[in-house]
């Protein structure tokens, strides 16, 4: 038995053993997140891409699409986005209560600007505000791409859609305060899967220490190069870690292979 193989085969030995003394809590490969269509297209490809940033960071993701989305984006968008293995829940289906509980929290690539106004004023008439103000009421994470309920954001304004009347902009804007009072995370699209990171546990960039503290627990996050991959694929170039997080050296070598710094 060569030397490279004998360190493999020993690596891999030690962190079954530590899994199986100190199970894993936060980002794991098991852990679940359902994803939320909504019938709006602002920023979608991107939030398409920010799910299969999670994919590959090990993520198992379930899709609901609202009646909206089923007419506006489809159900063959979004396999083709993330793969035709991936769950598809539709309106016409059972309500996903099962798949809510069991989710560690729920992300919306696109926020609309009916539904934050419906859940602004605490109005549940669908599945996408029911699915998410149960979200809350549960407690859940919710993490939300707000660019397309934003009156200033980018896309609106190329499209010439940043002209309303200041009162009407100021209202709009309002209605993503209160969500932010309600406790959803507003984020750019293209910081959704960071944010989800850093929300389960893991913190890309910046974060929230107490935060992050009080999601491990105490107990030990492993860090396999899956993680660093979905990280990486996010555009992300810092990673910090939870206190006591074990990195395998394979992780830690595509780590500096994709530029991705480990903090902590």
């Amino acid at each position: 038995m060569g030397q490279e193989e004998l360190i493999a085969r020993i690596t891999a030995e030690v962190m079954k053993r530590l899994a199986q003394a100190e199970p894993e809590v936060g980002l794991k490969p098991a852990a679940k997140v359902l994803a939320l269509i909504t019938g709006g297209t602002i920023g979608l490809d991107t939030g398409l891409e920010q799910l299969q940033a999670l994919q590959t960071a090990g993520m198992e993701i379930s899709v609901v699409l609202s009646q909206a989305a089923e007419r506006v984006v489809g159900k063959e968008r979004v396999q083709k986005a993330l793969g035709s293995q991936v769950r598809v829940i539709t309106a016409d289906m059972p309500f996903p209560g099962k798949e809510l509980r069991e989710a560690a929290l729920l992300i919306v690539p696109v926020l609309t600007q009916n539904t934050a106004a419906k859940l602004a004023q605490t109005i549940a008439d669908g599945l996408a505000p029911t699915l998410i103000m149960q979200a809350l009421l549960m407690g859940k994470a919710v993490v939300a791409a707000a660019n397309a309920a934003d009156p200033k954001d980018g896309w609106r304004i190329k499209a010439q859609m940043g002209k309303g009347a200041p009162a009407l902009q100021q209202a709009l804007r309002m209605n993503l305060k209160r969500l932010d009072e309600f406790g959803m995370t507003l984020v750019k699209v293209e910081e959704l899967a960071a944010q989800c990171f850093q929300r389960i546990g893991l913190a890309a960039g910046s974060s929230n220490e107490e935060n992050t503290t009080k999601t491990m627990s105490g107990k030990k996050v492993v860090v396999d190069a899956a993680m660093i991959q979905g990280v990486a694929a996010t555009g992300q170039r810092q990673l910090r870690l939870a206190p006591g997080a074990l990195v395998t050296p394979l992780a830690r070598d595509i780590a500096r292979q994709q530029g991705v710094e480990l903090i902590g």
